[in-house]
């Protein structure tokens, strides 16, 4: 299965040039990636990233729990 990390696409390109990458880059790499879209299709299971480290790092290890111990969920947001 394919796991996705989500973010929107604005959202992405601000913590990217918070991380000093020159916007015309951070946009450049973002058009060479699959779109938001495409990402979001191709997942079994996503990981929304709008929020803090905290709460990704909570949805992260409920997955990783679940898939350690077998129980595979259906597709859909953690």
């Amino acid at each position: 299965g394919l796991i996705v990390v989500d973010i929107p696409e604005s959202l992405q390109l601000e913590r990217a040039i918070h991380r000093g990458l020159p916007q015309a880059q951070a946009e450049a790499r973002m058009r060479a990636q699959a779109t938001r879209r495409e990402r979001r299709s191709a997942a079994n299971w996503l990981i929304d990233n709008q929020g803090d480290e905290a709460v990704t790092r909570r949805q992260v290890a409920a997955l990783w729990s679940e898939l350690q111990h077998g129980q595979i969920p259906p597709a859909g947001s953690y």
